[in-house]
């Protein structure tokens, strides 16, 4: 809905082409969608195949709050997602 403002302030701020931030929009729109998806996917602890036997690996769904990150210049959309 709002791509082409997107796109268009990521070339503003960015330097890059219309067409390049374009793309970007769109990947970082599925991005979204796609870490969406995953948070409310189930369960919220869940078995990891490992290639050691013996060992068990368990990928626990833990929120962890607030995050902040420094994102390189040429990417900053992209980053966000």
């Amino acid at each position: 809905e709002n791509s082409e403002q997107l796109a268009g302030t990521e070339t503003a701020t960015c330097g890059k082409l219309l067409t390049d931030s374009r793309l970007d929009v769109e990947e970082a729109a599925a991005m979204f969608r796609y870490y969406a998806d995953v948070a409310e996917q189930e369960p919220a602890e869940e078995d990891v195949p490992h290639n050691t036997p013996g060992f068990r690996s368990t990928l626990l769904h833990v929120p962890v709050g607030v995050v902040a990150a420094i994102t390189p210049w040429n990417y900053p959309l992209l980053m966000a997602a």
